[in-house]
């Protein structure tokens, strides 16, 4: 809710935070949305590594939409 702003203002900073504790629980598409706010520095720096090893971790988990990597 706070990435799309959907009944709640905008946050990427709050979302990121959501996103750290469910990809820390193993929820795969919190991990790929994590690797994503990395990559676009969505509510965080920059960081193509963090990236890389949340959409790998995501993928590892059975979410197909991060097989690209």
């Amino acid at each position: 809710m706070y990435e799309l702003g959907m009944g709640i203002e905008k946050n990427f900073s709050q979302a990121f935070a959501w996103y750290q504790k469910s990809a820390n629980q193993d929820y795969a598409k919190a991990q790929y949305n994590l690797g994503i706010f990395y990559a676009l520095a969505k509510g965080v720096d920059k960081n193509i590594t963090q990236s890389k090893f949340w959409i790998r971790k995501a993928n590892e988990n059975g979410y197909s939409g991060s097989s690209v990597f």
